[in-house]
């Protein structure tokens, strides 16, 4: 967000920020469950920080947190942090191997149209899962026997 009002101000982009789009790449524990996120959203509609919305991307692999959402936050999904800024949030099954990448041009497009009408904030969260886990090198079976077992038996996408 920094960077793009820098361009704005520093440029002398117009000040309606339709000329810089801000994309931030989240991750599904990160995004609530550290402050950065939350103070940016926070400070995005004041004057000296407003940008004209961004394009939040969260790659929501289910498992940022070693336990049971219902254990490791007060919410049901990671995104849910943006309801009280009334920031839309587009779901999207990033496991749908038939219409993944297809489903998810369509979806980007249509974040790029409503940044464009509403210069707002909108919210991608495409949740899948991480064939391995966490870091590819832990067991993910110790602390999600019960999902992994499930990804195990998932085929990965071509």
């Amino acid at each position: 967000m920094g960077k793009s009002r820098a361009k704005i101000d520093g440029d002398g982009v117009d000040g309606d920020g339709q000329a810089v789009l801000n994309i931030q790449a989240h991750g599904d524990a990160a995004f609530c469950g550290q402050g950065a996120a939350y103070e940016g959203l926070t400070l995005s509609r004041l004057p000296k920080f407003e940008i004209g919305g961004s394009i939040h991307i969260i790659t929501n692999n289910q498992v940022g947190f070693s336990t049971e959402p219902t254990d490791g936050r007060s919410f049901e999904h990671s995104s849910d942090i943006v309801k009280s800024f009334g920031i839309p949030v587009i779901r999207v099954n990033a496991a749908d191997g038939a219409s993944t990448p297809e489903t998810l041009i369509r979806v980007c497009r249509f974040a790029i149209a409503y940044w464009k009408t509403y210069k707002k904030d909108i919210l991608i969260d495409m949740i899948g899962f991480r064939k391995h886990g966490h870091n590819e090198v832990d067991e993910p079976g110790f602390t999600q026997p019960e999902m992994y077992q499930i990804v195990r038996n998932t085929k990965s996408l071509p």
